[in-house]
């Protein structure tokens, strides 16, 4: 059974065609990249060749998927065809019937559940970012942002427009759909319940916010491989799957132009593979000339980089098993076991401790709501106390610069990731937070925060000065969900 093999049981990688060592090969190229990588399942002929994830991150935590999102918004839209609830040539405004009041534009009111499937709304920009303006509806501020050309020609890559298909699974099945897919897709796939962001009105965002754990991506993956069949069953129609998996359009607006095309929320790869790609580098890849798919987690931009990375492990792939290679295996297994990210630089102690232990630093006025800060040093380590508009946050680190659980609450200060009004679905629960500390330098002090279900991290820096009377803090976010330097903060220390 995909995922549940334990190492002992768990077949080698040699005897499903793919060397150990060209596995340990992917694992230096992504070493080498400079890049975030989380946790990743690579599959072959349904069994699961090898899986890891780098510590603190870990295979049994949901990850935000993004726009991963899409892709299974699209097998959504397929269960309703296979159903009979829905045809591809739909117009949208006949299936939500109450956005028709807001959308005067006639070439959007002729927009088909075809062609937002294949991104050809015929709008020039996505209305994501006003969404909620004006106290409209998500749906609604879809259908006020007017055509440029009728819809059907060309590509422009549109979120809200993805939301408008689960708005649309939710009208015409009456299940939010994560709910309709449980019973369809993930509970028959042996997982769920699933979370998502929701809109204001409790709709799936559709187009992102679907938390998956990376071995759930394998198998979504896999049944996208075997055409809709699991273990026997069919689920989900052939001609559906061939349809949405297929070129429907060129991708040609820079930086996308290079693609190979778009189907029906599915990116097309070279040499007939596909793919579902949330940002971040959130990725399901499917080689059905390997029999092959692999699901990463990750954080970071250039995905492209990881691709290369991937096809150099794919030409390795051969057709039938290979002999076994006992060593590379073994090296392998200790590669994977010991994948993780540490605090490695500087120094776990510092003289600057007794003179800055305890100090509560006034902030300078700041966008973020901050209002002081506070650093206790014991022998066992260090904890963080942050004062800001949404409450008092608290993190400890050890000294070792080891990634080790904290208190959970910290994403609602530093990731405030609900944005255009979601809001969480009623059975999310926030991320396990982890946290490390070592001093840069004598007078420079980094504690360090992570989320397991997110791409992004918190670096703090705070250098003193003065004999620990002022500290100057910046913060640095892992530059993946932010694009702008956040301007340095100035602490004074009270009397």
């Amino acid at each position: 059974m995909i995922g549940t093999e334990d190492e002992v049981r768990r077949p080698s990688p040699e005897s499903l065609g793919v060397p150990s060592q060209a596995v340990l090969g992917f694992l230096d190229r992504l070493a080498g990249d400079g890049q975030e990588h989380h946790a990743f399942t690579l599959l072959r002929h349904g069994a699961t060749v090898c899986e890891g994830a780098w510590a603190p991150y870990r295979l049994g935590d949901a990850h935000r998927m993004f726009s991963v999102s899409k892709s299974v918004t699209s097998l959504a839209i397929g269960f309703l065809l296979q159903e009979g609830r829905l045809s591809l040539d739909d117009r949208a405004v006949d299936l939500l019937p109450e956005s028709v009041a807001t959308c005067r534009d006639p070439l959007l009111a002729a927009l088909t559940v075809r062609q937002i499937l294949t991104m050809t709304t015929g709008q020039e920009v996505d209305p994501i970012f006003t969404l909620g303006e004006d106290g409209h509806t998500w749906a609604e501020g879809f259908f006020r942002t007017s055509c440029v050309e009728a819809p059907g020609r060309t590509f422009r890559y549109n979120s809200t427009a993805t939301y408008v298909l689960s708005a649309i699974v939710q009208k015409r099945s009456g299940q939010r759909l994560t709910d309709y897919l449980q019973e369809r897709l993930f509970g028959p796939l042996g997982f769920g319940p699933v979370d998502s962001d929701l809109s204001p009105e409790g709709i799936c965002a559709g187009g992102w916010g679907l938390f998956l754990r990376v071995g759930e991506a394998a198998r979504i993956g896999h049944l996208l491989l075997r055409k809709g069949v699991h273990e026997g069953a069919r689920l989900l129609s052939e001609t559906y799957l061939d349809a949405a998996t297929s070129w429907k359009v060129d991708v040609n607006i820079p930086p996308l132009a290079s693609q190979p095309g778009y189907g029906y929320q599915f990116w097309l790869s070279p040499d007939g593979a596909y793919r579902a790609e949330g940002a971040f580098g959130q990725l399901i890849v499917v080689m059905p000339d390997r029999d092959a798919v692999l699901a990463g987690t990750n954080g970071f931009h250039d995905v492209p980089r990881y691709l290369e990375a991937l096809w150099e492990l794919r030409a390795k792939m051969e057709s039938g098993p290979l002999p076994e290679d006992p060593e590379a295996r073994g090296e392998l297994a200790a590669r994977l076991d010991g994948l993780r990210y540490a605090i490695r630089e500087g120094s776990p102690a510092s003289a600057m401790e007794s003179l800055v232990s305890g100090n509560r630093y006034r902030l300078s006025k700041n966008g973020f709501g901050y209002d002081s800060l506070r650093l206790s040093f014991a022998p066992s380590g260090c904890t963080m106390i942050l004062e800001s508009d949404r409450g008092i946050f608290q993190a400890s680190a050890g000294r070792d610069g080891e990634y080790a659980p904290t208190r959970e609450g910290w994403q609602e200060v530093l990731l405030p990731s609900l944005a255009f009004g979601a809001r969480p679905s009623p059975t999310y629960r926030p991320p396990a937070v982890f946290a490390a500390a070592r001093w840069r330098q004598e007078d420079c002090f980094r504690f360090s925060l992570r989320f397991s279900d997110s791409p992004t991290r918190e670096d703090w820096s705070l250098t003193f000065h003065d004999e620990g009377r002022r500290c100057t803090v910046v913060q640095a976010p892992s530059a993946v969900m932010e694009f702008a330097a956040r301007p340095p903060l100035e602490g004074v220390a009270e009397e």
